[in-house]
């Protein structure tokens, strides 16, 4: 089998439990050479956006056979169906181009909610530190999705409480519920305005 999960550890959130995979892939090159292989357009592609100007968020998109005994494995642990089968393999894949733009020292990046549980797969190599974060609810964080995702990415720390950075060497999978949790990529270094950020998403609701 190309896909073949490994052991977890498990943390709390808002007592949420948090599935945390180290060497979640057996051959994780594998996959990536399936994301190499997909195509890739640029995410929620909109000319009026800030994307492909002061940033690149892209996202690759096919299907790999195998990949679905991962998701079937998922469904079940939480009753609930990952929604994009037909496109199985997804992939966020970013880079900040623009160093004035994207000061990731005094901001997060898009904080934000999705429809039910996420699976995260995280693909770069030396790139620990830029991870995952999760936020406590605060007023402003229902305030910021006023913006476009791409027109207002970034958002001040004061206006957020960071309840959980959790660094992701690579090949480590997230597994939580990104419905009740508020979350997003995790900037702590300039890796990412130099080389791409990769990680496969799988989402579930």
């Amino acid at each position: 089998m190309t896909f073949k999960v490994n052991n977890s550890e498990e943390i709390k959130v808002k007592d949420e439990k948090i599935l945390i995979f180290k060497n979640f892939y057996k051959k994780p090159q594998k996959i990536i050479d399936h994301i190499k292989a997909c195509k890739l357009n640029f995410h929620k592609e909109n000319n009026s956006t800030f994307n492909k100007k002061l940033f690149l968020d892209k996202r690759h998109s096919g299907y790999v056979e195998d990949l679905n005994n991962v998701i079937e494995f998922f469904e079940n642990l939480v009753n609930q169906k990952c929604y994009h089968k037909k496109e199985n393999l997804l992939t966020n894949y970013q880079l900040w181009i623009d160093k004035k733009f994207n000061n990731y020292k005094d901001n997060y990046w898009w904080p934000h909610y999705d429809e039910g549980f996420t699976l995260l797969i995280y693909l770069n190599k030396n790139n620990e530190k830029n991870g995952l974060n999760i936020y406590g609810d605060t007023p402003y964080s229902k305030e910021q999705f006023k913006y476009h995702e791409h027109v207002k990415p970034w958002h001040e720390k004061s206006n957020f409480k960071l309840l959980k950075n959790i660094e992701t060497p690579f090949n480590t999978a997230v597994f939580f519920n990104a419905k009740n949790l508020l979350h997003g990529c995790a900037i702590n270094n300039n890796k990412n305005l130099k080389h791409f950020r990769l990680n496969q998403t799988i989402f579930f609701k």
